[in-house]
């Protein structure tokens, strides 16, 4: 599991959160382990869908489900991929 925003705001978080395996509770659980400061949510190295540049990135293969509340993230963190030059394949 990758989230590529700590901020968890894409429209999937709400719309998958819950009732499907992997849930919001699960996703805040590992979350709340690895950061603690919450002031680290918008900090790249946490979130690396807002990092300005992602130019120079080796190639990515990001697999996400159809009800996976990580699906629209992993979807723009694809886009911005490629948008930057790097090769990337989003399978759904």
């Amino acid at each position: 599991m990758l989230v590529a925003d700590q901020r968890c705001s894409a429209r999937s978080h709400q719309t998958n959160g819950q009732g499907y395996l992997l849930t919001k509770d699960t996703i805040d659980y590992f979350m709340g382990h690895h950061i603690t400061d919450p002031s680290h949510n918008l900090d790249p190295r946490a979130s690396p869908l807002l990092h300005a540049d992602l130019s120079r990135l080796p190639d990515a293969l990001v697999l996400t489900a159809g009800y996976d509340p990580l699906r629209d993230e992993g979807l723009m963190y694809a886009q911005r991929l490629s948008e930057a030059g790097n090769r990337a394949t989003h399978l759904l």
